[in-house]
């Protein structure tokens, strides 16, 4: 077993540089969303996005349309490939 295969690297990226999926199955209600935002501003970011190595979104898109709509002009992400 790869010891670096288990080590999140977290980097920050600009939203600009980030995509949401296209054919995203539930869309987060505006409800979800400010749930979020109140999180976000208790707490800030503890989790970060998860993106592939294009820049879309695999997980974490509530949580981007939060900050975006925030005006957060970068995220923590961890891509994959």
């Amino acid at each position: 077993m790869n010891k670096n295969h288990n080590k999140m690297q977290i980097e920050y990226c600009v939203l600009k540089d980030i995509e949401r999926y296209q054919r995203q199955l539930r869309t987060p209600k505006p409800k979800q969303t400010g749930k979020i935002k109140q999180f976000l501003q208790e707490f800030g970011f503890v989790l970060p996005v998860v993106v592939d190595e294009s820049g879309i979104i695999v997980t974490g898109d509530i949580f981007y349309s939060a900050a975006k709509e925030m005006g957060y002009d970068s995220l923590p992400v961890v891509r994959i490939d």
